[in-house]
């Protein structure tokens, strides 16, 4: 699962979709092989074999808060509602259980952030302009972004999915709310747009 949401990183900067294609196969395999049917939960491993106290089934507080932001970033950048329906679920089944972890539950509190805010940004253009842009979005302070950074040159496909028909520019959404921004206001429109 650590290594899904580096492909995933991968995908957001590099923005070869083979990147997001790994990523996703994972996430569904975890989805699928690692679900604890007694709570939901995700668990450490698959073994069925004995292992002594390797064998027993541990679900980790900071794994499924990690699961949980990867799949809210999936579902913002493949637009699948599965994945953060999947990721509520996951929330709601932990905060039944995070009183017991104290501070080690700030993974989760950090999860629950990124999924109330919902903040999906993509920074499109070509090289030289979105250098430029960059600069300015990423002055921005919003730590539980999800952030693209797409070269309009090398992923035209992506650009198209997203609707945009502009050279350059920041493509900002927030829980379904969504603008365009460019020029030379970046900094301060955006800014305005997270509040």
């Amino acid at each position: 699962m650590w290594f899904a949401g580096s492909l995933l990183d991968l995908y957001r900067v590099m923005g070869e979709s083979r990147y997001l294609e790994s990523a996703n196969d994972i996430i569904e395999s975890t989805l699928r092989e690692f679900r604890w049917a007694e709570n939901g939960l995700f668990f450490d491993s698959i073994a069925e074999e004995d292992l002594g106290f390797l064998s027993e089934k541990i679900w980790k507080i900071d794994d499924n808060s990690r699961l949980s932001r990867i799949l809210i970033n999936l579902s913002l950048i493949t637009g699948e509602e599965d994945y953060l329906n999947e990721a509520e679920e996951l929330l709601k089944r932990m905060s039944a259980e995070y009183e017991q972890y104290g501070i080690f539950s700030a993974p989760l509190g950090s999860a629950i952030d990124k999924y109330l805010r919902l903040v999906h940004i993509v920074i499109f253009g070509e090289k030289e302009e979105f250098e430029r842009i960059s600069q300015d979005a990423l002055g921005v302070f919003e730590p539980n972004k999800t952030l693209e950074i797409i070269d309009t040159s090398l992923n035209p496909t992506r650009i198209t999915d997203l609707g945009l028909s502009d050279k350059s520019g920041v493509y900002a959404c927030r829980r379904g709310s969504c603008t365009i921004l460019k020029e030379n206001k970046i900094k301060e429109d955006l800014a305005e747009f997270l509040k």
